[in-house]
This record gives structure tokens, sequence and C-alpha cells, in this order.
């Protein structure tokens, strides 16, 4: 027995020697097991360990990935998607374009010439005073009365010519003045050029006014109504070309008229009244009515005389009428 147990100690001294050093060093046998663990059987058990992890992350984590699509779709979708969606390639360029190289020419210049130099005095400024009405009045006698040496005809011709530099007026109205308060029956008859010649009769002269108004009576203007008076033109230029004549009659002698001045021997030399485009000439009385005959009845014609009353013009006439 204790031959056998001599030989089975002897043999399992060489098998402890084998391993048994891990025998004998059971804590080095388990140190080596252990470290041999983690050498040999650890290596088996790191190894599965490590290839457990290895498997455990490949099953566990999430795989990102990536879709391309050719095209975008249709239509929005109700949320957005939770795959990330990338084009396959950037665009090929930026959507502005950049020129190659500058314009090979400039701009022109601004101007050909440059301006001028300013002028060394100012505009002037605006007059203080406007500029006259379109719309003139000439007063032949400004204060007529009673201590004037005033009379009455049944008629009176006259002259009315536009200055040397003025240009061409219409003649829109006249008023006169009447020894009656009463209703009065009136005519007004015009020519282009001068009475004379034509005084007596008709032929050549244009009604441009007739009818019957109120009478205002010595101390006031009786005015033709404008819706009975046709307006008539007074070219520029004085002379005959620039003479319109005009024959103003009542059917009763109460047309006031005044003496005219002294220095003047005939009718139509002298001026008593002017504006800066007409003058008013002082022209003859006409004792009878109708219209006498200047060569059978020349006594029925006075003169110098003046006409008491006011013309009314347009200067800016457009066309002689």
């Amino acid at each position: 027995m204790a031959v056998f147990f001599t030989g089975c100690e002897a043999k399992l001294k060489d098998q402890g020697g084998s391993g048994g050093g891990g025998g004998n060093n059971g804590n080095g046998g388990n140190n080596n097991s252990g470290t041999g663990g983690s050498t040999s059987g650890g290596g088996t058990t790191s190894n599965s360990n490590s290839g457990g992890n290895t498997e455990t992350d490949a099953t566990s984590s999430t795989t990102t990935e990536t879709t391309t699509t050719e095209q975008p779709s249709s239509f929005p979708s109700d949320s957005p998607s939770s795959t990330v969606m990338t084009t396959k390639s950037p665009s090929s360029s930026p959507i502005v374009k950049v020129t190659k190289s500058p314009i090979p020419l400039p701009t022109t210049a601004p101007s050909v010439k440059p301006t001028s130099l300013p002028v060394e005095d100012p505009t002037p400024p605006p007059s203080m005073v406007p500029s006259r009405a379109h719309l003139q009045s000439i007063t032949t006698i400004p204060q007529f009365g009673s201590s004037m040496e005033l009379d009455s005809a049944y008629g009176y011709i006259f002259n009315i010519r536009s200055t040397t530099t003025g240009p061409a007026v219409i003649i829109t109205g006249i008023d006169f003045v009447t020894e009656s308060t009463a209703r009065v029956n009136y005519e007004l008859w015009s020519r282009l050029g001068s009475y004379e010649s034509y005084k007596g009769t008709y032929d050549g002269w244009e009604l441009v006014a007739s009818g019957t108004t109120r009478g205002q009576g010595s101390s006031g203007y009786t005015s033709i109504p404008d819706a009975m008076f046709t307006p008539v033109s007074i070219p520029g230029g004085s002379d005959d070309d620039g003479t319109r004549a005009f024959y103003l009659t009542l059917n009763t002698k109460e047309l006031v008229y005044k003496l005219g001045e002294s220095g003047a021997a005939v009718a139509d030399k002298q001026t008593q009244a002017t504006s800066e485009e007409l003058e008013v000439y002082e022209g003859e009385s006409i004792m009878s009515y109708p219209f006498p005959d200047a060569e059978t009845q020349s006594y029925f014609y006075r003169g110098p005389r003046q006409f008491v009353g006011v013309i009314h013009y347009d200067r800016f006439a457009v066309q002689a009428v």
C-alpha cells in the first residue's frame, strides 16, 4: 500500500511537476490557472468575451444609413423625414455667374461739352407788382360831372386805334352815359378802319349791338348787356390797319358827350384817353337819327367832341375777328 501510495505519490508528483507546480503552487496554479485562464482559459474567456462583446456591439448598436434620392417628391410630407437625404453631388456652379473679364471700354462721358459757367448776375427776383390782367378797360372821362361842359345828342361817332407797339385786342363791351333813367333804345355800329368817308351810310358798317336797356342817368354808366354785344377786334400796329370806328346812337336826344379840347380844330386828330394797347380819339356828335347824310346834312355833325363812357377789351386777342 505504501509502495502504491508512493508510486501514486510519485506519479502524482510527476503529474504535479507538470501541472503540479500547480499542486504545490496551488496559488500559483490558481494564478497560472487564473493567469493562464487569462492566457489560456482566460484567453478563451477573453476571446469569448471579446468576441461576445463584438457580437453584442454589432447587434445592439444602430447603423445610420444614408439614402440618396434621384429627385424630390412632388408633394411635401406631413412631417419631417427621419432619414437624412443628401444629393449625389453639389451643384455644378453658383447661381450668379461671374463675368470672365471687365467691360472692354468704359462708359462714355456724361456730356460732350461741359456746362458753361454760371451767369455772373443771377436772374432778378420776381416783381412785386403782378402782371396786368388780360381784361382791361379805358374810362374816357375819368371824373365827369355837372361842372363839365357836357351836352347831349342822338349819336356819337369816333375812332379807336391800337398803339404803335401794341398787340391786337378784342373790344368786349362799351358803357355810355345817358340823361335818361327810363328804358332807352340803342344801336352800336362798327367798321374796321376810320369812319371818314363812311358818315351817313350804313354800307361798310356792322351792327354789333342793339336793344333796349334802362338808363342810369347822367351820374352813372349805362352798360350794353354782354349777351347783346358782339366782340370785335382791333389789329395791332396803329395807322389805318390798327383803326376801328364806332357809331353809337339812341333814338332820342339823350346821349351825353363832352366838348373837345380847344386846341383841336377838327375831329380825329387828338387822343382823349389812352392805355398801353389803345388810343381813343376825339370824334363828332350827331344831332339827328337815323344816320344823317354827311354831304347833304353835314350840319348835324359837330366836332371835335369827346365820348363819355368806358371801353372794355381783352388785350390777349388770338386773332382778328
